[in-house]
């Protein structure tokens, strides 16, 4: 045989009874402790009567729906007081994010979805008294000045093109808006407003479920 490492038939005797009296040991397994389960902390700072019931002292707890209510319930305050129907009635003073102001075709076409989506004994009512594009162009403003305080924002602002967005969107950022007001009128009108954009939104699933 040619051994390239120099070693003898000798030295392979030797190798070979050192590996019969010493066989190669298996690798144990060790299993690893499971720590220990922390109980329920006990101590004064951490008291055991933890209120688990979010909505406990939430004002939703509060409401107990009745037989008569509904989604169109609260569509009367889709028309706005002439008096209220100004940037300035918000009560929220808030600086200018979009150099383009809503444009009265957009306003017009929020308009009528929220017409369309209206019954028809509220829909008089709401044609005489419907926000005009500078108060729906105020309160959408409201919203995107209180989206720049938060870290979550959900919306890109600098991508935004405000005219060319859906009737139901401009419906939601205005009413996202709206319900921050501390004027009772303008936040119902804001209710109001987002139910007829949820309404618009749920119709739009539903064809798009018929017509896979």
């Amino acid at each position: 045989m040619n051994f390239e490492l120099g070693l003898t038939d000798a030295d392979l005797e030797l190798l070979d009874s050192l590996n019969r009296a010493c066989p190669l040991q298996q690798p144990r397994f060790i299993q690893e402790e499971q720590p220990a389960r922390r109980g329920i902390p006990t101590s004064p700072g951490f008291p055991n009567n933890v209120n688990t019931n979010p909505l406990h002292d939430s004002p939703l707890s509060h409401w107990t729906p009745r037989a008569e209510d509904n989604a169109y319930m609260d569509q009367h305050y889709l028309s706005v007081p002439q008096h209220l129907d100004t940037p300035e009635s918000t009560g929220i003073p808030s600086p200018r994010i979009f150099a383009e102001p809503l444009s009265k075709e957009s306003r017009d076409a929020a308009f009528a979805l929220v017409v369309e989506r209206c019954h028809q004994k509220s829909s008089n009512r709401i044609m005489q008294c419907f926000p005009s594009a500078e108060l729906l162009d105020s309160l959408v403003q409201c919203f995107f000045t209180q989206q720049r305080s938060k870290i979550d924002a959900w919306i890109h602002e600098p991508t935004m093109q405000l005219n060319q967005e859906s009737p139901e969107m401009i419906l939601t950022l205005a009413a996202a808006g709206a319900v921050r007001s501390d004027v009772e009128a303008i936040q119902r009108l804001g209710y109001a407003m987002l139910e007829v954009a949820r309404l618009q939104v749920n119709g739009k699933v539903i064809t798009g479920y018929r017509d896979c």
